[in-house]
């Protein structure tokens, strides 16, 4: 990836010598920082706490579940029907979160739900390093950053999140779909974040993982963008996802990935393919780690640390 930080630093440095206005611009969830477990079980784990915290019963995240997906569908159609993307939009989401879990006994308000969602988040998130050095070489030469997410946080949180890994300080501004219902991978929330900058299309560069999110969409707009991804990475997820789709019914095939877990996973991650295989390999751990935590969690132990 030293390689990409230095086309885009080339690039960016380019436009400068001619005089060109460049605001450079990140996706965040897999190109700033990365859960250390697949999103799906992220939110599993989260679930679980708020129904620790606010009802004493992890048994009971499934309500916690149900009661996000039922609001967050309602607040997509109620958007997409009033000519947005299908997203839930910030507000609507949360209050209506929280209204649906206080009507199923759960005791809780949004700033304790917002608490929980950033500990817990922030809690399986790292940064990436190859990002946080393209953005140090960045502020170094003086270029505005900014963020584009399509996420169901919002900003308010997406900041507090990244401010806890240290990286808010790089960023002027930032756009969370949520907040407008409109979406990167539909490519409606680029024309918002150049009007809000007041920019040209050619005065924006971005990158980030997603293909078409992140890389086709933009540059149909005349965005200048970067991919921080490969085929031969592509190709390894379609791959090691096959591989977990098959535990469930293949023994053989669990074992092959634990053992190929087993010397994949590390913490010190310098390139994105590391990434990958932490968090795909990694479900075999993770999951076996969830059913500790939850168990421990009936014995009220506050925490569980893993080494």
């Amino acid at each position: 990836m030293d390689n990409l930080n230095a086309k885009i630093i080339a690039y960016i440095e380019q436009r400068g010598r001619t005089g060109q206005k460049t605001i450079m611009g990140f996706d965040v969830f897999d190109t700033l920082i990365t859960r250390i477990y697949p999103k799906e079980q992220s939110f599993e784990v989260m679930c679980r706490a708020i129904a620790v915290r606010c009802d004493g019963k992890p048994d009971r995240y499934s309500d916690v579940m149900t009661a996000y997906n039922e609001i967050y569908r309602k607040s997509c159609i109620e958007n997409e029907k009033a000519g947005f993307d299908y997203e839930a939009e910030t507000e609507t989401l949360f209050e209506g979160w929280v209204e649906l879990l206080l009507e199923r006994g759960f005791d809780l308000n949004r700033p304790t739900l917002e608490n929980i969602i950033v500990e817990i988040e922030t809690a399986l998130m790292l940064p990436i390093k190859y990002a946080v050095d393209l953005l140090r070489s960045l502020n170094e030469r003086g270029v505005p950053c900014v963020y584009v997410s399509d996420m169901y946080l919002g900003r308010k949180i997406v900041d507090r999140i990244l401010s806890d890994m240290g990286m808010l300080s790089y960023f002027e501004q930032g756009f969370v779909s949520s907040d407008h219902c409109l979406l990167k991978r539909t490519g409606n929330l680029y024309p918002h974040v150049l009007n809000v900058l007041g920019i040209a299309h050619d005065e924006f560069v971005f990158a980030g993982d997603d293909k078409t999110a992140d890389y086709i969409q933009p540059k149909s707009q005349g965005i200048y963008a970067f991919q921080y991804l490969t085929n031969e990475l592509e190709q390894e997820r379609r791959e090691l996802r096959v591989i977990f789709d098959k535990v469930g019914s293949s023994r053989p095939a669990l074992v092959e990935a634990t053992v190929n877990a087993a010397s994949g996973p590390a913490f010190e991650h310098t390139s994105i393919e590391s990434f990958s295989v932490a968090k795909y390999l990694g479900l075999y751990y993770s999951s076996f780690a969830l059913w500790i935590h939850s168990n421990y969690c009936e014995r009220d132990y506050a925490q569980s640390l893993f080494a």
